[in-house]
């Protein structure tokens, strides 16, 4: 998604996910980092629901999950955005 890749961002994000990532990019609020790496801290899972912990270089950010019938997508709502 950093590197400004939305449609295949979302294949590996919910629908609702998706439809953000649509907004978000129609209205210019996302940021193209070309070069963007990150390392992963740390991961949790939790029954369907798992969270990703990684560091940009620059600071510590969480991803949420869900698994829908058996795969894991990143599921951003309004909450995690903030």
């Amino acid at each position: 998604m950093a590197k400004g890749k939305i449609e295949e961002a979302k294949k590996y994000a919910t629908e609702a996910t998706g439809s953000m990532l649509d907004f978000a990019s129609g209205t210019g609020e996302l940021s193209v980092q070309p070069d963007f790496k990150f390392e992963i801290i740390s991961d949790s899972v939790s029954d369907n629901r798992a969270w990703v912990v990684f560091m940009d270089g620059k600071k510590e950010e969480t991803v949420p999950l869900v698994k829908i019938d058996g795969k894991w997508f990143v599921h951003l709502d309004a909450k995690s955005m903030q």
